[in-house]
């Protein structure tokens, strides 16, 4: 039973992975989160530490290999204190 649902559970994950990110979108998102880390000073260790995501998801997020989640968006712009509109533009990674 418990497999079963890991099973189904994990085969939703893996749909939304891959509709998670549009190439053009992922790419701009990332454009934008590394000029404010360079702006900023800042690592994307530091984005993790900041963010309370791990350092392994942060990298996987801005490779598009990871979906970004909502609440990520959030953690994310408050870390690097922008709006979070202006960071995920609309229809760009859906979590």
């Amino acid at each position: 039973m418990i497999l079963s649902i890991f099973i189904l559970a994990n085969t939703r994950y893996n749909v939304n992975i891959e509709s998670a990110y549009s190439e053009k979108g992922a790419k701009r998102m990332f454009e934008k989160v590394e000029a404010l880390l360079k702006e900023k000073g800042l690592t994307k260790y530091r984005l993790a530490k900041m963010s309370k995501i791990s350092t392994q998801d942060i990298y996987g997020i801005l490779n598009g290999s990871k979906p970004l989640y909502p609440n990520w968006k959030k953690r994310i712009s408050d870390a690097l204190e922008v709006p979070e509109e202006e960071l995920f533009e609309d229809g760009e990674n859906r979590g």
